[in-house]
């Protein structure tokens, strides 16, 4: 077996709702009895489902699921509607231009546990994936490249060593979402002892109902958000005792809802505790405001 699901060995199975999967016996269950995968959309389910409630960019998962293969954006597109088919439409959120990110609650699962592999090499980049606790991170893993913009990521930087909230606004297409990833990419290497507790990155651009925002914050982090409390208020309660950076990206059709979300008392409350927030979004007068 040498895709990239095989590299791994798994203490336990993963489950959501009335399917079972189990990576090591390269096996899908629903209902207990086993579901046709072809290999390729096995291999991505694995890749999705271990990092469940995150975005997962599509150059990582080609990488992840053709190892030393140049393949046709199309292939992922393939695996992914055969997949739907299966689990169902809302299994996946399909993120324009970026990637794909797995919907459903898992439970029951154990952490993968990689097998020894060469530094970069595609079992080792899958592991890394796999692992955004260790990490702090769940940025692509691909390196951003970014030209013309030197003065515009030095004037993020120092904006977030004097704010809790920095809002990047401007005309669609002009590149926020780029500049906000380099940034976020940047400060999550070089600035990792301001962030102990991580750099993360929050896509709302599949959101159309503003209150699952705090919710979709808490996926990003790869936690369960209790059921005895509202949501903003269990964030609240997540991010007191921590630091770190959030980007909060394409807010412009839920921005009430995300300057709600900010300001709230149980969260504004604690955001000296949090090193940080970039909220990004279209036109110039959506701006996200925060009191000092």
């Amino acid at each position: 077996m040498d895709h990239a699901a095989a590299t791994y060995k798994y203490r336990d199975s993963h489950r959501f709702g009335r399917f079972e999967l189990q990576p090591a016996e390269r096996r899908l269950l629903a209902d207990g009895q086993p579901v046709a995968l072809g290999a390729r959309a096995f291999d991505l389910l694995v890749v999705l489902v271990g990092r469940a409630g995150q975005l997962v960019a599509k150059n990582d998962l080609l990488t992840l699921v053709w190892p030393g293969l140049v393949v046709e954006e199309n292939n992922l597109q393939v695996q992914i509607s055969t997949l739907r088919k299966v689990l169902g439409q809302s299994a996946f959120a399909t993120i324009p231009g970026r990637g794909y990110r797995f919907e459903l609650p898992v439970e029951g699962a154990d952490t993968a546990i990689p097998a020894a592999e060469p530094s970069g090499s595609p079992a080792a980049v899958l592991a890394a994936a796999s692992e955004p606790a260790r990490l702090r991170t769940n940025l692509p893993t691909q390196p951003l490249s970014l030209y013309g913009r030197a003065r515009d990521l030095a004037t993020i930087k120092a904006l977030l060593r004097q704010h809790v909230v920095v809002t990047v606004v401007g005309a669609g297409g002009i590149g926020k979402t780029r500049l906000a990833q380099k940034v976020a990419a940047d400060i999550a290497v070089e600035s990792s002892a301001d962030f102990p507790d991580g750099v993360w990155w929050v896509e709302l651009a599949a959101l159309s109902d503003g209150a699952l925002v705090p919710s979709t914050v808490a996926r990003a982090l790869g936690v369960q958000l209790s059921g005895d409390q509202p949501p903003a208020s269990s964030v609240a309660s997540l991010l007191a005792s921590q630091r770190l950076l959030l980007v909060l990206d394409n807010c412009e059709h839920l921005i009430d809802s995300v300057a709600q979300f900010i300001e709230a008392p149980s969260l504004a409350n604690r955001l000296e505790r949090v090193s940080g927030f970039i909220a990004q979004s279209s036109g110039p007068n959506q701006t996200i405001e925060k009191q000092e």
